[in-house]
């Protein structure tokens, strides 16, 4: 299947057909004619009016405990449009990724002014280690069809470039750490926890749960452990960010060339609603702590 074909194809049916006003259901806006004209495999559900596009992931052999696994198996990517308003629609989700191509999708959707909600993973022993990515907006079919037409060519230029997922992203580090300490605790105006040469400090949040308020020592706030030296550090932790601090939290740290590794809630009655964003970074070490500097100061 031409997914790039499949969604042009959308892009220009939504453009030169009827006024959008002028369809009564999502179907109507975004299939009519297609399968004439394409053979585009989306599929209409009246029952709960959407439109949904399935995209299994063919081009990348997996294994789990070395049984291959199929796209039946969890290894197909979805998108799912539907009508709330008689000019714009909901797309949410879900893009089955592998590690090289974590970062330029999510670049790609939050050029793209498309929300990303979650990374996870779902399998132990998956080889290569296979990632799920979910989006979510509203908008116009057109300019949600561009979006996701440009994540799926994005996917395509790395598989073209390498037909095998990358998966050592960095360079060899120093063991041994012995961070500047001071240096770091002035740039973040925190103080930290120096041990063995690599500096861990804790920033809290307070929410609440089930009535009851709690913070940093619940596992509430964000968090970081900077290691090696000058020249070669390395930093891991994660940002706790709210619904409309995320986009802004994973533009810092995306382009501060940050790793992307997971993407999640920990809580199901917390007040406000947190989402963790967990990351890997490698460079000079004032480098690394200014790029972390960048994503956490987007949640104060």
């Amino acid at each position: 299947m031409n997914i790039p074909l499949a969604l042009s194809t959308l892009i220009a049916l939504a453009a030169s057909a009827l006024p959008l006003h002028a369809y009564e259901n999502a179907s109507d806006a975004i299939d009519q004619k297609y399968d004439k004209i394409t053979g585009f495999d989306g599929v209409y559900y009246p029952a709960e009016n959407v439109y949904r596009i399935e995209v299994p992931r063919t081009d990348v052999k997996v294994t789990n405990n070395q049984f291959p696994i199929d796209p039946s198996m969890g290894l197909t990517s979805w998108i799912a449009f539907t009508r709330y308003d008689p000019n714009r629609f909901l797309v949410n989700g879900d893009l089955v990724v592998f590690e090289d191509e974590i970062n330029p999708v999510i670049a790609t959707l939050l050029e793209s002014r498309i929300e990303v909600t979650a990374l996870n993973r779902r399998f132990l022993n998956d080889n290569p280690r296979v990632y799920f990515l979910h989006f979510e907006d509203t908008g116009s079919v057109v300019v949600l069809s561009e979006a996701l037409r440009k994540v799926f060519d994005q996917i395509k230029r790395i598989r073209d470039v390498n037909a095998v997922p990358q998966t050592n992203l960095g360079r060899k580090l120093p063991e041994n750490s012995q961070v500047d300490a001071s240096y770091i605790e002035g740039l973040l105006g925190r103080e930290g926890t120096l041990k063995d040469g690599r500096l861990k400090i804790l920033f809290g949040r307070k929410v609440y749960t089930d009535g009851i308020q709690i913070g940093k020592m619940m596992g509430v706030g964000s968090w970081t452990v900077f290691a090696g030296n000058e020249q070669d550090g390395v930093v891991y932790g994660a940002i706790a960010a709210l619904d409309s601090e995320l986009p802004f939290v994973l533009k810092a740290l995306v382009k501060g060339n940050f790793q992307i590794s997971a993407i999640e809630n920990q809580e199901l009655s917390e007040s406000p609603g947190t989402i963790y964003v967990y990351f890997w970074g490698e460079g000079k070490i004032k480098e690394i702590a200014q790029t972390f500097k960048d994503g956490l100061k987007q949640t104060q």
